[in-house]
């Protein structure tokens, strides 16, 4: 009986289902406790951008807190903030609701057809900026330039005898091109105030450029290793810059050229309207050879490997200067998107810096098709939003989600049925040429 009466002595009353109801409530979500919002914040910072997915899904105020522009800052692509009602929906399960019935994407066939096309004529090339859209059309052979929006009214056209071995750049007012004679070659452009010669090169000179660019009305190719020329398309005038043949454009309020000087010391950036000297000057590494920016960021990639980084909305802080540590032998093209950089190396592995902080967001292989790595076609990499567009050399096209690492959609051959010839991202569409012409497709 002792034992019996020991043992009662350990054990308690059963609680009722009253005081287990007080003590948890199963009805009582993370939606009413009064936790400030910081303290998410400070959490949801240590989470990755797949965990963050996952949170979002937890309850409403924390949907809510993922949604809003601060957490997200350091993983979307993007300079500006989003506010809820303006957050893209391809963050969370991108462009299901864009597919159609048949799980196609839908597309618009634009209509640039004129004199020039016959049966057989097809295009060869395309580029689309603000204004217009400039397309190379081949059989016969001519460039056409007609207006953004329909109707798409000819602004500008040109006929050429052969275009397999020459050069060429269009904005949406200028055509040039750089044209094989004997003995060397010769540069012109053709405008709404008509053609124009821009220079003619010896082939004993030595110097006949290999590359040129136009931005909006200048054209600028190299003259030497340390000098290159600025034509001003409209004004038919030249300014030689002491920089050397690493540039690039700056889109920005104000159009700026970034370039390595001609001593290669330094980074210069010169507002276009202004090139007698240059309005920012920056300490380089002599062995930059390829340059890439915006209108907050610089970056250089070096011929040893890795990338340097500069911050132009923290000049004055010691942070203005980072680098990124990279094996040059295995990059094959980089993008600046905001507040990231996207970097695809040519083992087909894709990497996503951010820019501040230099920390790896997401790395993941891309999916690509056996049969592309023989295929003779260019691979070609858009990016829009926090997606990564890549046209493959079999001319397929496949969309990766920069966040999850993975395909955005899972059937790219039914939701792109067409062979893609060349593609390119303006504004909030794709634009891809087929053998049937130019067609538009919505991503927004």
């Amino acid at each position: 009986m002792m034992q019996n009466h020991d043992s009662a002595l350990i054990f308690q009353p059963r609680a009722s289902s009253k005081e287990v109801l007080e003590t948890i409530d199963p009805l009582k979500t993370f939606e009413n406790e009064r936790f400030p919002n910081e303290l998410f914040y400070k959490i949801f910072d240590f989470l990755t951008a797949k965990d963050l997915l996952s949170a979002w899904r937890v309850c409403r105020k924390w949907k809510y807190l993922i949604e809003s522009p601060l957490p997200w800052k350091c993983y979307l692509p993007f300079a500006e903030s989003k506010t809820p009602d303006k957050f893209p929906h391809c963050v969370f399960g991108l462009t299901s609701t864009l597919l159609d019935q048949k799980r196609a994407m839908p597309s618009e066939k634009l209509n640039l057809e004129s004199h020039f096309f016959n049966p057989a004529s097809f295009f060869h090339d395309f580029n689309i900026e603000s204004k217009a859209i400039a397309t190379l059309v081949k059989n016969p052979n001519a460039f056409l330039v007609k207006s953004h929006e329909p109707p798409h009214t000819n602004l500008l056209t040109r006929e050429l005898k052969d275009f397999a071995y020459s050069q060429y750049a269009y904005s949406g007012e200028w055509i040039v091109t750089l044209e094989g004679f004997e003995g060397g070659a010769y540069l012109s452009s053709v405008g709404s105030t008509g053609a124009n010669l821009i220079r003619a090169f010896k082939s004993e000179e030595g110097n006949v450029p290999v590359f040129f660019e136009v931005f909006e009305d200048i054209l600028i190719y190299p003259q030497s290793e340390q000098e290159v020329v600025l034509y001003n398309l409209a004004e038919q005038t030249t300014t030689v810059l002491p920089i050397s043949p690493v540039w690039c454009y700056v889109q920005a309020a104000t159009p700026r050229l970034a370039a390595l000087d001609g001593s290669k010391t330094n980074i210069c950036i010169y507002d276009l309207d202004k090139l007698h000297s240059p309005k920012i000057t920056l300490k380089a590494p002599e062995d930059l050879y390829r340059l890439k920016a915006t209108a907050q960021f610089i970056v250089g990639l070096r011929l040893g490997g890795g990338f340097i980084i500069w911050n132009l909305e923290a000049m004055d802080s010691a942070s203005h200067f980072s680098e990124i540590a990279a094996s040059d032998s295995e990059i094959e093209d980089f993008f600046i998107n905001g507040v990231h950089l996207i970097v695809c190396e040519k083992n087909d592995l894709v990497k996503v810096y951010h820019l501040s902080s230099q920390k790896i967001i997401s790395h993941f292989p891309l999916f690509s098709p056996l049969f592309s790595k023989t295929a003779q076609g260019s691979t070609q990499r858009e990016v829009y939003q926090n997606l990564l567009i890549v046209k493959f050399a079999d001319n397929s096209l496949h969309i990766y989600d920069l966040l999850l690492g993975k395909l955005a959609l899972k059937n790219p051959k039914i939701a792109f049925p067409k062979a893609f010839l060349k593609i390119q991202v303006f504004g909030d569409n794709l634009y891809g040429m087929h053998e049937d012409g130019l067609y538009k497709y919505p991503l927004g």
